[in-house]
């Protein structure tokens, strides 16, 4: 599991916090890695895994968004050195020709100005987003 986002940036923390969840559960085969962002560099590590859950901040919504990745056109390209999952998911399967499951699952936030503490919404919705992950992975 992937938890992207910066943690001085209020709201923005809540992958990492998500993140932190999963890891004190200790589930067989299950690891977490935090991230500012995803980078072009880290295609190559996320190349080791057959699925990758990203857990990122939303700015926008009220709801704990948990869908499937697909794969972006063969038009995409990175704008710098920052990406997209879509685009990830591109470079990992044209790259390393390797079936990857990607999962994004988006997590409303409501306070992103400089502090380390999640609103009380970042953090009820941390609940449910690591509650859907949970449920999601028993079933695999």
């Amino acid at each position: 599991m992937i938890g992207v986002g910066n943690t001085l940036r209020g709201d923005d923390g809540i992958g990492a916090s998500v993140c932190t969840m999963i890891e004190q559960l200790q589930l067989t085969g299950v690891s977490t890695i935090t991230t500012h962002q995803l980078h072009i560099e880290q295609a190559e590590d996320f190349s080791a895994y057959d699925i990758l859950i990203i857990v990122d901040a939303a700015v926008t919504g009220d709801e704990v968004v948990f869908n499937e990745v697909l794969e972006s056109g063969s038009d995409a390209h990175p704008a710098s050195h920052h990406i997209n999952a879509a685009t990830l998911l591109s470079l990992l399967k044209n790259l390393y020709k390797k079936e990857i499951q990607m999962m994004l699952c988006a997590v409303p936030g409501k306070n992103f100005d400089m502090g380390e503490q999640l609103s009380i919404t970042a953090q009820k919705n941390a609940g449910i987003a690591a509650g859907a992950i949970i449920s999601w992975l028993d079933k695999l």
